[in-house]
């Protein structure tokens, strides 16, 4: 009787182990999914903004350093048909609040840009 019973107590356990599997391998592969979604989206906006892109001249507004790593966030705004839009840019360290700074932006939404320096 005691073999049973611990049988019965394995298998149960076997069961409730391959079902956390199948939800384990479910979020792995969702997330997955998720990063090929988000890297196929920057490089296809990458290619609209190099292949229809529009350069102006912006200002910079903000600086700041997040974090521990020391990146540096550069801050801009321009505008279009007296619109303004902004964006910013982690690899223009050494611009300071006020100068001018060289932006591409999308001629179809120009709340798509980057800095030219991120496209380079």
């Amino acid at each position: 009787m005691k073999k049973k019973t611990q049988t019965n107590i394995r298998l149960k356990d076997l069961i409730l182990i391959s079902k956390a599997n199948k939800v384990g391998f479910a979020l792995i592969f969702v997330v997955v999914i998720v990063v090929i979604i988000h890297i196929f989206s920057g490089s296809k906006d990458n290619n609209k903004l190099k292949n229809e892109g529009v350069s102006i001249k912006g200002i910079v507004i903000e600086k700041r350093t997040p974090g521990y790593r020391g990146i540096v966030n550069t801050y801009y705004k321009f505008y279009v048909n007296g619109n303004m839009y902004e964006g910013h840019s982690d690899v223009d360290d050494n611009i300071n609040i006020g100068d001018s700074i060289d932006i591409i932006y999308w001629k179809y939404d120009p709340s798509l840009n980057k800095s030219k320096s991120m496209m380079e």
